[in-house]
């Protein structure tokens, strides 16, 4: 279970994740790149870098510390899951190469 993040609400007004790297780095993305966030037709949480300026659920990539990329989760997408704070948070790659996002069950 290496590619997992706990979701975090740490002002109480946004929630964040620290995605895994080793993805970060798999993908080949950079500080300051746009992310956005598509529900697939099963309801898991596809992140992939933006490719259109119409996508409202978006967010930058922040490298934390020199080591550490972490990404604002819509508030909106997070209550339509069902997440809170303390989830954890699988990361991994679909058919696509795209990086899915999902809770693990508790």
């Amino acid at each position: 279970m290496a590619n997992t993040s706990t979701l975090q609400f740490p002002s109480n007004k946004q929630f964040i994740i620290t995605l895994p790297k080793s993805l970060v780095l798999a993908k080949a993305w950079q500080k300051s790149d746009m992310l956005e966030f598509i529900l697939d037709q099963t309801g898991n949480i596809i992140i992939q870098k933006q490719e259109s300026e119409k996508i409202s659920s978006k967010s930058s990539l922040q490298l934390r510390n020199g080591k550490q990329f972490v990404i604002t989760i819509p508030k909106s997408l997070v209550m339509a899951k069902g997440w809170k704070q303390g989830d954890i948070l699988e990361f991994m790659f679909n058919e696509h190469a795209q990086i899915v996002m999902k809770k693990i069950p508790n």
